[in-house]
């Protein structure tokens, strides 16, 4: 358990200024996330692999999305909550059939966070839970349609550190990242990524990163392997 700290997180715009204040500080940040994507399920009647860079799902498959991340913090103590839900729709031919296959996928995080540095650099550990639902409709030419849907509720524990870029207020540069399951909800589930932020004003924070989640899932009716990865942008609100 000592080591799992040693991948870290970052989830585009969480970041607070690292600052000894006993007032409450936060933000709020929507961003987009041009993700690429790697996925299988495979089901007691099928079993479906896909891969899809990120500039075509963002030109041709990334349907909607709603993705965000929140931070709180007073003193060394805070909480850190994210969160997305995606479609990825994909159309194409397997043996020369055609088929369509429909996805979507929601992720909830929430985690308890202590703060350590000052506003200059500062690292954060936190610890919480991830809820994950996934729904799968595939639709095969002259073979039939299957749909599968199934979720799961795990642990998590992860780092972030943070650096001020100069002497001035202005650019900062973060790493993070967390692992989860260890089988409870899935077998295993890590992230990690790194970004910039840029401070426009007071409360207003311009990101620019690169995510990457995987995700590894069984139990006896279905497995669920998933590899998304890719930049995002965001736009923070702070409070």
């Amino acid at each position: 358990m000592k080591k799992l700290f040693l991948i870290f997180m970052l989830l585009s715009g969480g970041s607070i200024a690292a600052q000894e204040d006993e007032t409450w500080q936060g933000q709020f940040q929507p961003y987009l996330w041009a993700l690429g994507n790697e996925i299988r399920i495979a089901t007691n009647e099928y079993d479906r692999s896909d891969s899809t860079g990120f500039i075509d799902a963002l030109l041709n498959q990334y349907q909607y999305g709603f993705l965000w991340t929140t931070t709180v913090r007073k003193g060394r103590w805070g909480l850190y909550m994210d969160g997305h839900v995606v479609r990825l729709k994909d159309e194409a031919k397997e043996l020369g059939l055609p088929y369509t296959s429909d996805i979507w996928q929601a992720l909830f995080e929430g985690s308890v966070l202590y703060h350590r540095g000052d506003n200059s650099t500062f690292w954060e550990l936190f610890a919480g839970g991830r809820y994950f639902l996934m729904n799968s409709d595939v639709d095969v030419t002259l073979v039939g349609s299957f749909n599968d849907s199934f979720e799961w509720v795990e642990p998590l524990a992860g780092v972030r550190l943070s650096h001020k870029l100069g002497r001035k207020e202005g650019w900062r540069a973060e790493v993070a990242s967390d692992i989860g399951g260890f089988g409870v909800g899935s077998d295993l589930t890590w992230q990690a990524s790194g970004a910039l932020h840029y401070e426009i004003s007071e409360r207003h924070t311009l990101s620019f990163g690169y995510r990457h989640l995987d995700i590894e899932y069984r139990d006896k009716d279905y497995r669920y392997q998933s590899v998304m990865s890719g930049p995002f942008v965001g736009f923070g609100l702070k409070f």
